[in-house]
């Protein structure tokens, strides 16, 4: 089953948790802080609580890096979270729990479960069907905010779709679909010769631990900027039109198992991995509609994380204990 690495650790975490409360103590203490967003509090609880539903689905074939290395990445993820949310109107909050309950449904289905399976589940592992809706309701409005501020203004034309079907990735490639791996070393703020340098060295030192056998997975848990980090870095299957412009031309000669990098533009150091290749069956109708679907997805990707990054330099944010 999916979950049994997952298990593991979390026995760990619930030692450690039991462990802690057997020892003689004075009056229950408070919640600790952990990050301050904007005013807004982020408490260790909270973190532990978002560490269990992260392992959740964390493929059992990535080695997983230290829990202290997994907390440090999901704080950072919460506090963007947080300062997201902030922004958020009256009317992203609107969501009815039908909607909720039928995408509870689809992610028990895609795991093979039924909905009384799943929530057996989340019982076992001390995870509140309350708490685990709570946080499923708060990926689908952050998703409904960042349509709002980024997606909205994303347009891609037919001309941009028939341009790309013209060239020559377009040409040769469009059917095939590339299953990648990615790690990002973002560039530094600001980006100052020397902290450009460091991270070069850093994007560098992390392709030679690759090349010396070290998990890829691991690694981008461990070293990743990207929003995709948590997931090993696994970027899913894309058509070359989804993917950054910046990795297109190196594709097609980039053979599976094979890791190219560091390449360097103004997001960082980038580190990708192809984890397979497959030919698509797609009629030329479909291929406009992937084309279109991947180059909007191509923009909005690097049109959030330069959002987001503004977004967190503009923000009031400090890590109490990280």
């Amino acid at each position: 089953m999916k979950y049994r690495v997952m298990l593991c650790l979390l026995a760990v975490l619930s030692f450690s948790t039991a462990t802690a409360a057997s020892k003689p103590s004075g009056p229950p203490s408070l919640d600790r802080l952990v990050a301050s967003v904007n005013g807004e509090a982020i408490s260790e609880s909270d973190l532990k609580l978002r560490t269990q539903l992260l392992m959740m689905h964390i493929n059992p074939d990535i080695a997983v890096p230290p829990i202290e290395v997994l907390h440090k990445q999901l704080l950072e993820k919460m506090i963007l979270e947080k300062l997201q949310l902030q922004l958020a109107t009256p009317e992203d909050l609107k969501l009815e729990e039908a909607t909720l309950d039928a995408q509870i449904a689809d992610m028990a289905a895609q795991d093979g479960l039924s909905l009384e399976a799943f929530e057996a589940f989340l019982t076992d592992q001390e995870i509140p069907l309350k708490k685990f809706r709570a946080w499923l309701k708060t990926e689908m409005i952050l998703a409904k905010i960042q349509q709002r501020e980024v997606g909205s203004f994303i347009h891609v034309s037919k001309k941009d779709i028939d341009s790309f079907l013209a060239s020559p990735a377009g040409q040769e490639h469009s059917d095939i679909e590339y299953h990648l791996a990615h790690i990002l070393i973002a560039m530094p703020e600001p980006p100052t010769a020397v902290a450009v340098n460091h991270a070069r060295l850093n994007a560098e030192s992390v392709v030679k631990e690759l090349s010396n056998g070290a998990d890829f997975a691991k690694m981008a848990m461990e070293k990743s900027a990207s929003q995709q980090a948590l997931q090993g870095g696994d970027l899913g299957w894309h058509k070359a039109a989804s993917v950054p412009t910046l990795f297109t031309k190196i594709l097609p000669s980039l053979g599976v198992g094979e890791i190219r990098g560091p390449i360097e533009d103004n997001s960082g150091f980038h580190i990708i991995k192809l984890l397979d290749k497959r030919q698509g069956t797609d009629n030329p109708i479909q291929l406009q509609e992937k084309a279109a679907e991947a180059l909007y997805r191509r923009q909005f990707e690097a049109q959030l994380v330069r959002w987001l990054k503004q977004l967190r330099a503009d923000s009031d944010v400090e890590i109490v204990n990280p």
